[in-house]
């Protein structure tokens, strides 16, 4: 039996902050099972009621925000790369629903007092990377990695504002307008910004990771003094915008409000047509003088549940989905990545993928939904059986995953030590081989037969897991590619 989850709790950040995250999926479940009026975030709103929803939709992503800011300042300051250092494990998860192909590095942006220079070191050896800029929302400003064929060198992190420049990067090698010594210019519509390294892992070895190391270490941010300032700076430290003084103290629909009254003067709408009318839908639902005064007519915990089914609403809309073969779905490129004027699966990606990436990156295919979270409960003695009709079409740098998760969200321990399965095999004569294979999903106390064992994913009997395609090719999204067939059977003993 599979498990449809709308509005499931928060992926990519410590399990320690869910409470807005579990209230959010509990209005979600509400809105699922009654006849709830939505709204629609392209449009502007009328009434106090209704622009309380549309801004807790649009103030969703600061909560992630805050949250991953928040636990990142506990390890190292802003403006400075915190890098993970080996894979994540059983024991040392890191973070909920983990990459285990992956090793990433964090960043928090604070661009309020100066510009930040980005050095990329030169990678080589044809693995993936990527270095993105990401605004406060969870916009993808700019993908600077391999797929783009970014060059080393240095890079200028800057406000948008202070230049007046569009939002996005402005590269030197496509004929850019950019001053020695950099590669490129970043122009980030916020103040403030994360950034999510990604750094492939080919083998999990001492080998490989001193490489990895090596790269990590050569990569560096240095804050340099800007010549302009156009935009408006807040006083004091980022963690002073969150209540009481910290951006980990974002528990309540209230607090939130609060924290995004303090905190959007200094982080505007990506899209410059947008500022006014953000402005004033913020105003009317109370959100203003940096503080948020509530209107003793708005049942807060209501509009939660409007603001979710209207989250629901949107990103179930068929025109919103993509539907390839086998049941599989993907959303359309617009609600992945950089979001624009899209507020709706803005808030939905934060909640449950943040900092999720653009298309030409990655692809994260949902079983029967667009969440890239499938959820699964089986009965005890039932097994999924998952058949490929072949590898996935990824480019030469790319790679692929199918990740397991038990019902906490973290890693499911196992006698393998497996949490991830691609069924990559060799032909006889030392070939790469490219026909069916099929993968198991069977409890991990129930080992099968050896002629399984290998392509044997160790699970629970409820769990979850996340496919993902890096680098994918125009074949696994133009309909050529089929997709894995899904099927219930009997435990394989």
């Amino acid at each position: 039996m599979r498990v449809r989850t709308i509005i499931p709790t928060v992926f990519g950040i410590a399990a320690a902050a869910q409470s807005i995250a579990t209230s959010i999926a509990s209005a979600a479940s509400a809105a699922s099972t009654s006849n709830v009026t939505t709204i629609n975030t392209a449009n502007s709103v009328d009434g106090a009621f209704n622009a309380t929803v549309w801004a807790l939709i649009y103030s969703y992503p600061l909560f992630i925000f805050g949250n991953f800011a928040g636990n990142v300042l506990k390890s190292v300051g802003v403006n400075t790369i915190f890098n993970q250092r080996n894979l994540a494990s059983v024991d040392s998860p890191g973070v909920i629903k983990p990459n285990i192909d992956t090793l990433y590095s964090r960043v928090v942006l604070d661009l309020s007092q100066k510009d930040v220079v980005l050095t990329i070191p030169n990678i080589t050896d044809g693995r993936y990377w990527n270095y993105p800029v990401i605004d406060s929302f969870g916009n993808i400003i700019a993908e600077l990695g391999n797929l783009n064929n970014v060059l080393p060198g240095q890079y200028l992190i800057r406000r948008a504002d202070d230049v007046l420049a569009e939002p996005g990067v402005v590269l030197a090698k496509d004929g850019g307008d950019v001053v020695s010594p950099y590669q490129g210019y970043v122009n980030l519509p916020t103040t403030y910004g994360t950034m999510l390294i990604r750094l492939f892992v080919k083998q999990n070895t001492t080998e490989d990771l001193n490489i990895l190391h090596g790269y990590q270490n050569a990569s560096s941010l240095v804050e340099v003094p800007r010549s302009v300032t156009r935009a408006a700076s807040p006083t004091g430290n980022i963690t002073s915008l969150g209540p009481n003084g910290s951006l980990l103290g974002i528990s309540t629909l209230e607090k939130l409000l609060q924290f995004a009254a303090s905190f959007t003067p200094y982080n505007q709408p990506e899209n410059y047509t947008d500022r006014v009318m953000v402005a004033g839908i913020l105003g009317a639902a109370g959100v203003y003088d940096e503080a948020y005064h509530p209107s003793s007519s708005v049942n807060l915990t209501q509009a939660a549940v409007v603001a979710n089914a209207s989250i629901t609403a949107d990103i179930n809309n068929p025109s919103h989905i993509r539907n390839f073969t086998n049941g599989w779905e993907l959303s359309i490129p617009s609600y992945q990545g950089n979001y624009g004027q899209n507020y709706a699966p803005r808030a939905y990606i934060a909640i449950n993928g943040y900092q999720q990436q653009t298309i030409l990156q990655t692809l994260y295919p949902g079983y029967k939904n667009i969440g890239f979270s499938s959820n699964f409960a089986l009965e005890a003695n039932q097994s999924l059986l998952l058949t490929f009709s072949k590898k996935p079409v990824l480019k030469p740098s790319g790679f692929w995953s199918l990740s397991i998760y038990g019902a906490d969200q973290y890693l499911i321990k196992n006698s393998l030590s497996r949490f991830s399965g691609t069924g990559e095999k060799v032909n006889g004569n030392g070939t790469a081989y490219d026909g069916p294979f099929q993968v198991l999903i069977q409890n991990a106390n129930v080992t099968p037969p050896a002629n399984w064992t290998g392509n044997w994913l160790p699970g629970a009997q409820a769990f979850s897991f996340i496919v993902r395609w890096y680098a994918p090719e125009d074949a696994m999204t133009n309909g050529s590619y089929i997709y894995p067939l899904i099927e219930t059977i009997q435990q394989i003993r």
